[in-house]
């Protein structure tokens, strides 16, 4: 139980930290999935919150109905938000089961692709905010929240392993982007820097490409040399993923 003498932001540190440290989820996640920066939640669980207000109450919302409790139960004194909520959930399963003397495989099963599912869609928007913004953009999705729970949905179905399922996703959102590539060079260029902000800017900082004119250039020359468009356009997301060397002059062919 906590103690009494706690302030209102003590106690919120406390039951926040434990209802994370409790869930399946790590603090990245929990915040990948209330659609809430990591630095928000981790300012939040350093400096504790004196009360909801105009500026904290939606996203504290969101962080609730993902750790499924109610807002209020983050300042409670008596330790109720605190149980281990996940486990005690999961072992009331497995208990149920195995009192029906049921094989608890499927069981292990479903869980373990809600859980991969959710760190795929995790890793994907953040190491791949670009293709991440065009899944919100195609679906209508208002925040990074509703892409969360989207990818997830879809990574279940697929069912697949976590390496897999992350190199999937990444390769249906770019085929979906190459069917949209334009013909020209100047285009496409422009296109990839509208479409890609960060790689563009990974190609800028590490001195691979300029300026727009350069990006232009190169596109002219790899797609006179033979590329097509999808092949300089792929050849560009190699160049952005690349350790930076120095600036490109010939494309690398498949």
């Amino acid at each position: 139980m906590l103690g009494a003498a706690m302030t209102a932001k003590d106690l919120f540190i406390t039951n926040l930290t434990r209802l994370i440290e409790h869930s399946p989820m790590s603090r990245k996640q929990v915040a990948a999935r209330a659609g809430v920066s990591y630095s928000t939640l981790s300012r939040w669980l350093e400096n504790g919150v004196l009360a909801p207000d105009g500026r904290t109450k939606k996203p504290l919302q969101k962080i609730c109905r993902v750790l499924h409790v109610g807002l209020d139960d983050l300042w409670v004194e008596d330790g109720g938000a605190c149980e281990a909520f996940y486990p005690e959930k999961v072992r009331e399963l497995y208990e149920r089961w195995e009192r029906l003397k049921a094989d608890t495989t499927e069981l292990s099963r479903m869980l373990d692709g809600w859980y991969n599912a959710g760190r795929v869609a995790a890793r994907f928007r953040c190491e791949e905010p670009d293709l991440a913004q065009v899944v919100a953009k195609v679906k209508m999705l208002e925040d990074d929240g509703q892409v969360q729970v989207y990818l997830e949905g879809l990574l279940r179905e697929w069912g697949l392993e976590e390496e897999d399922a992350y190199r999937r996703l990444i390769e249906t959102t770019q085929r979906f982007l190459a069917a949209a590539l334009p013909e020209e060079p100047e285009l496409l260029g422009q296109w990839f820097i509208q479409t890609h902000p960060c790689r563009w800017t990974c190609l800028i900082e590490a001195h691979r490409l300029d300026h727009e004119a350069e990006l232009f250039a190169y596109l002219r020359h790899v797609m006179a040399e033979g590329l097509s468009k999808h092949e300089a356009y792929e050849s560009l997301l190699r160049l952005s993923r690349e350790t930076p060397r120095k600036k490109i002059s010939q494309p690398a062919r498949n």
